[in-house]
């Protein structure tokens, strides 16, 4: 390394690192306040809650609103395998006062009559001695997604939801004073506890980090950073962005190592790039992963990215939007358009969760009815409309924080597909895909997406090499039966894939009922649907140990995306030898639990492979359809949309499997490591519906009740 290099990376480090003391001392003084409004907060409550008691107990629920409390549903997971388990169980249109979404996971619905529409009020948490803590305003409404600094944010929540602290709160722990910043989800009101590990009647251990753990840096990707500096709210190296004055307010990427010192292997030592700019070198895969807020090396990856960078102005000016999720937290989706200024932009958002209004005139809020049970609408897409043109992003997470910030997702973002011209033809992609997306809008019926489907018919899609794969509910004969589900994939390998007797690998976030037998479904129709016909392929299923997420960077809580349940698992005990751990050491992933669901076939020399695929859609008959009347009807419950990548399309004869960061044509950067890891003989998968004893990561217990 030259001399220059060597001073330029002192330099570096030397700012890194009073930014870190700054921080420190500014969390320290954060703390204090906390503590102060705590006091205030805590004593204006019992004063209210008193003073409305004759009331009755709903006068003082409806002076601020109840955050959202999302029960882990039995049914959703044994047929649907999607995400029942994350359903509210209150909701208001009163103004937001905490915008943190809460999960639990709950025994507490019957499986053959409940569907994952329906709504329980949880039962308390079990809790460790001593009873439930008293909250802060702090643990009240710790968003990611903030517009000001700690102490602003404290200050903003106390005063806006003096009786929040008393209603939602019930049962919520509270982080050391030397906890990192990083949010930790509190048990909520629902069936399961989350307790020290110390013994009844000494004291209980906050739900912060290991005493000597290395605390993770501070959340650079904020939308309250973004706000306060102009820059790219996720696009960091650990660093608060710095405003570069580049047109438009597009965002920029500084690079440097994982430690924040000059990097090796002759790498530049400083990369300023758009979002645009990352977004054009990793066309045409275009397949990238969410960024992971307590791993530091996930902040500069060429190939991740946040839902703020997604509104980044370099990408176009927007004009309108869409967004297709399953659950949404309204209030932080309008913050994150908020970091620049498109919070008052047309929005249209279809979702899977019980009713809630606007907030906004600008906003169309629209419920998706189900009809039939077990099914949701579990499909995540995003439709950006600018002047310049259309944008489609097909995604895995839900539209709330903790999915965005401690999980592992993915995303396949479109190019820029520009207003159809008379001389561009009739602005068809390769692979359809304008056709099968108008098909899968229109299957909604619903007036609010008629706009849309005009808006997809005006732009040229020739740019795209990828196909849609969607799932609509339903029961198809003949022809039909080759649109939706794994019939869409089988009829697409048949005709465009070279087909092979490579290992078929399933990467999943829950698990249905598959039936007794691997013949059933699995190694049946669904194996045949994902090799391009009949095929005696071996099936790998990737799904997290119980050690994968009590070890994992929020501990137990990394649990609450993944459904399966011990109830189900035992009546198909042969899918335990296919089972391997989650494991994502390249990209820096193996403690984020995976809510991200792909597909592919791979060589036996894990080189290279036939296809894969990006989908919201689990290991479940509700997703993928499974066929009825002597394989003549094929029967969906739920919504799901994913992308299929076959190379014909690319140019390649076969994908490359990549395990780093870097685009290359023809390769795919995996979410998990290989050589894939079995179980071994104590692993066991993780069960949303047992108690684990040993002490998580963060030093708790899960105690079911």
């Amino acid at each position: 390394m030259s001399d220059a290099d060597e001073k330029l990376a002192r330099a570096l480090q030397d700012q890194y690192d009073a930014e870190e003391r700054t921080l420190r001392e500014q969390e320290a003084k954060s703390e204090k306040l906390a503590q102060r409004l705590a006091a205030a907060s805590h004593s204006m409550s019992e004063s209210d809650d008193s003073a409305a008691g004759d009331a009755g107990p709903g006068r003082a629920e409806a002076r601020g609103r109840v955050s959202p409390t999302y029960s882990m549903s039995e049914d959703s997971n044994d047929e649907g395998g999607a995400e029942g388990r994350r359903k509210p169980s209150a909701r208001s249109t009163r103004p937001r006062t905490d915008s943190s979404p809460r999960y639990s996971m709950s025994d507490d619905s019957d499986e053959e009559t409940d569907d994952v529409r329906s709504t329980k009020r949880p039962r308390s948490p079990a809790v460790g001695a001593g009873g439930p803590p008293k909250r802060t305003p702090r643990d009240a409404g710790d968003a990611a997604v903030s517009s000001k600094t700690e102490s602003q944010q404290v200050l903003r929540r106390s005063a806006g939801s003096r009786s929040s602290c008393g209603v939602a709160g019930a049962g919520a722990r509270l982080s050391s004073a030397g906890s990192p910043p990083k949010r930790q989800t509190p048990p909520s009101n629902g069936c399961v506890g989350v307790s020290g590990a110390a013994a009844a009647g000494s004291a209980r251990r906050p739900c912060g980090p290991s005493p000597g753990a290395a605390l993770p840096y501070r959340e650079s990707d904020s939308v309250g950073s973004a706000r306060e500096t102009g820059a790219s709210a996720e696009v960091s190296v650990g660093r608060t962005p710095q405003t570069t004055g580049n047109g438009g307010g597009a965002s920029t990427v500084a690079s440097a190592t994982n430690d924040g010192s000059a990097p090796a292997h002759g790498a530049p030592l400083h990369r300023k790039t758009t979002v645009k700019d990352r977004l054009q070198q990793a066309e045409p895969i275009s397949f990238f992963l969410t960024k992971v807020r307590s791993v530091k090396s996930t902040w500069r990856e060429r190939l991740s990215l946040g839902l703020v960078e997604l509104l980044d102005p370099s990408l176009g000016e927007l004009k309108a939007s869409l967004q297709l999720n399953f659950l949404v937290d309204l209030d932080w989706l309008l913050e994150a358009y908020g970091v620049y200024g498109h919070q008052h932009k047309p929005l249209t958002v279809l979702h899977g969760i019980d009713p809630f209004s606007a907030p906004q005139s600008n906003v169309t809020v629209q419920k998706v009815s189900m009809p039939y049970p077990f099914g949701t609408h579990h499909t995540k897409m995003m439709l950006f409309e600018y002047t310049e043109g259309i944008r489609v992003v097909i995604h895995t997470s839900n539209l709330v924080d903790e999915d965005w910030q401690d999980k592992t997702q993915g995303l396949w973002v479109s190019p820029l597909l520009p207003p159809l011209q008379a001389s561009a033809g009739d602005g068809e992609a390769p692979t359809g895909f304008r056709s099968d997306l108008s098909r899968y809008l229109a299957a909604y019926k619903l007036r609010c997406l008629t706009p849309w489907l005009e808006v997809v018919a005006r732009h040229d899609f020739s740019a795209v090499r990828v196909f849609f794969v969607g799932s609509v509910p339903g029961r198809y004969q003949s022809a039909a039966m080759d649109l939706w589900g794994h019939r869409r994939v089988r009829r697409l390998l048949q005709k465009h894939a070279v087909r092979k007797n490579w290992n078929l690998v399933i990467q999943c976030s829950s698990i249905g009922r598959l039936g007794a037998g691997p013949d059933q479904w699995l190694l049946g129709e669904l194996r045949e649907s994902l090799t391009g016909g009949p095929s005696a392929a071996r099936a790998t299923v990737i799904y997290p140990t119980e050690e994968n997420v009590r070890n994992s960077v929020e501990g137990y809580d990394g649990g609450s995306c993944l459904p399966y349940h011990h109830k189900t698992h035992v009546q198909q005990l042969w899918l335990r030898d296919m089972l391997h751990q989650w494991r994502s050491e390249s990209r820096g992933r193996s403690g984020a639990m995976p809510h991200i669901k792909t597909y592919t076939q791979l060589s036996a020399d894990l080189t290279r492979m036939a296809w894969f695929m990006l989908t919201s859609a689990n290991l479940s008959k509700a997703a993928w359809g499974a066929t009825e009347k002597q394989g003549q009807q094929l029967f969906i419950r739920s919504y799901e949309a994913g992308v299929l990548f076959i190379p014909k399309m690319l140019g390649c004869e076969f994908l490359r499997a990549a395990d780093g960061d870097t685009p290359a044509p023809g390769a795919i950067s995996l979410p998990f490591s290989l050589p894939l890891t079995p179980y071994g003989d104590a692993d066991k998968p993780w069960f949303a519906d047992t108690g684990h004893a040993l002490p998580d990561a963060m030093g708790r217990t899960l105690v079911r009740t």
